[in-house]
């Protein structure tokens, strides 16, 4: 099928997995862009005439200046919405950052 493709469009192609190619867009265009340590749960993608829905699952700390992102990258076409989900345990390196910095307030006070 790559093949094909590439010979059709005189184009490289590359079949990969969609979870696989939706976190690597946040990552290299999106609400990653730029982090070391990005989460991000694909729940399902829909192709819909001339857009892609991804459904995905994000920690909240990711998604600050996202809105930004999504509308330089689709020239303000591209809209996205965010509700919550569920809680989930903090990472053993962001509670301990969390608890070091507490434990300095808490000295200086």
């Amino acid at each position: 099928m790559c093949k094909m493709l590439s010979d059709r469009t005189s184009k490289p192609c590359v079949i990969e997995n969609d979870a696989n190619i939706a976190y690597y867009g946040e990552y290299a265009c999106g609400a990653g862009q730029g982090s070391d340590n990005m989460v991000f749960f694909t729940l399902g993608t829909e192709a819909r005439d001339n857009f892609t829905t991804i459904l995905a699952e994000v920690p909240l700390a990711n998604m600050f200046g996202y809105a930004t992102v999504i509308r330089g990258m689709s020239k303000g076409m591209g809209t996205f919405t965010m509700e919550m989900a569920s809680y989930a345990k903090v990472p053993v390196k962001i509670s301990e950052e969390i608890l070091f910095k507490r434990n300095q307030e808490n000295q200086k006070a």
